[in-house]
């Protein structure tokens, strides 16, 4: 992808990794736009059935890349709000490109996990962070808002009044509190998380892809659909299921009391 973003592809499973890990993974302009093509190529890859967003070195990410946004200051106030309503429009891209994917989408963070690097877990379907991972939102700190889905991130979480302590006074938290409020599924200790993340990627993988997109569509539209609808959208989503491979072999295995071996269709 670039210098900013390495893509790789391995056992059905692509690795996103944010590598600028001289900059703690920062983004910035080129970053994002690498960014948006990896997800792009992972969403559109017949052989992928499970996609891992990571960080290179100590650190998932530290969000936007401060240096570069300082480096605008010398331009006229256009341009500089042109650079970065471009550095969201790239980015508001990537975000339910990352929510909509018909696989499952895994984040694995350590180190700092600040602003856009916040979001980015957010919009992972499954997240694991190493024990000593620090969270902040961090947008007030730079006089800016949250951006990437950020408002909506905390405004889902289930403490509403932490959330907007975290949001307005911009205060650190460490996974077992990002645990507990939702952003994240699992703390493990940092010296497993490689290992555990690899199982849980694997295991994805191996899964009938089909089906776990479509379980994942139905459960991100479930909050914003009535009841009546959504009760709709999963019995043609079953339905649809039954006419699948991976269904009939699934079926075979619990009966015949064995592994199923799905094949992603």
């Amino acid at each position: 992808m670039g210098q900013g973003i390495h893509y790789s592809e391995q056992g059905n499973v692509a690795t996103i990794r944010l590598d600028r890990p001289d900059v703690l993974n920062a983004v910035d302009l080129e970053t994002a736009r690498q960014l948006r093509d990896a997800v792009i190529v992972a969403e559109r890859s017949a052989s992928v059935r499970c996609v891992l967003l990571t960080g290179a070195g100590k650190h998932f990410s530290a969000g936007g890349d401060v240096r570069f946004f300082r480096g605008t200051l010398d331009l006229p106030v256009d341009q500089r709000q042109g650079v970065f309503d471009e550095i969201l429009f790239v980015l508001n891209d990537v975000i339910p490109r990352l929510k909509s994917m018909t696989k499952p989408v895994v984040a694995s963070a350590r180190g700092a996990v600040a602003g856009l690097g916040v979001s980015l877990v957010a919009a992972c379907d499954i997240a694991l962070a190493a024990h000593d991972a620090v969270f902040s939102m961090a947008y007030c700190a730079i006089g800016g808002v949250p951006d990437s889905g950020a408002s909506i991130a905390v405004a889902k979480l289930a403490n509403r009044k932490r959330a907007a302590e975290l949001l307005l006074l911009g205060e650190h938290f460490d996974a077992r509190e990002a645990r507990e409020l939702g952003l994240i599924g699992r703390v493990v200790d940092a010296g497993d998380l490689d290992r555990e993340t690899g199982t849980l990627c694997a295991k994805l993988a191996a899964g009938p892809t089909w089906a776990l997109g479509r379980a994942k569509q139905l459960m991100n539209k479930a909050d914003m659909t009535p009841l009546e609808l959504q009760l709709a959208s999963e019995r043609k989503a079953f339905v649809d299921c039954v006419a699948t491979s991976d269904f009939a072999e699934g079926l075979r295995a619990f009966t015949e009391r064995r592994a199923p071996s799905f094949r992603g269709v």
